[in-house]
């Protein structure tokens, strides 16, 4: 299959521009520009302070060992607590992180994911081949063909959402 060495080439024609590119980072760039690895600024919960999101930590705070609690006989009063273990491995707020930002779904994902099964199976390259009226693309073609595909579908899917829209409002219109 000579669809290696054309994709091999390829990449060594993008080899130079992303050099200069990050050589052109470290001359002119932002200071999060030249150090992407300390992350966004944040602002610490305890002390207000700005700081990287990688960086240095600005305060050591601990949980509190008492909380207030009241009593008839004794009023308002400090109490002893224990420390505060959990048996859980990830905590929730890493789940919700997770769920929300849907890892995995991305665009490109969607696209490379096309890719491969285009280039598994012949016979659902030439259904999506036949459905956009052209011709079954080469071994070689599939990658920009599977993005092409995908972007078509996205428009059919968008028009029909446009077309399905346009039709509520003419019949709420109406009424």
């Amino acid at each position: 299959m000579d669809y290696y060495p054309q994709v091999f080439a390829k990449d060594l024609s993008n080899l130079f521009a992303l050099v200069s590119w990050a050589t052109d980072m470290q001359r002119r760039g932002s200071y999060s520009q030249r150090h992407p690895n300390l992350g966004k600024m944040r602002r610490c919960p305890h002390c207000g302070k700005r700081r990287r999101e990688f960086g240095n930590r600005c305060c050591n705070t601990k949980p509190s060992t008492t909380r207030r609690v009241w009593s008839e006989e004794q009023g308002f009063y400090q109490m002893e607590v224990p420390e505060r273990t959990t048996d859980v491995a990830i905590s929730k707020s890493v789940i919700k992180r997770l769920l929300k930002k849907k890892h995995g779904q991305s665009k490109v994902f969607k696209i490379k994911e096309q890719t491969l099964i285009f280039q598994r199976n012949p016979l659902i390259l030439e259904f999506a081949a036949k459905e956009m009226h052209v011709k079954v693309p080469e071994f070689a073609h599939i990658p920009p063909f599977s993005e092409k595909y995908w972007f078509w579908k996205q428009e059919q899917k968008d028009r029909k959402d446009r077309k399905r829209q346009r039709e509520s409002r003419r019949v709420n219109a109406d009424s």
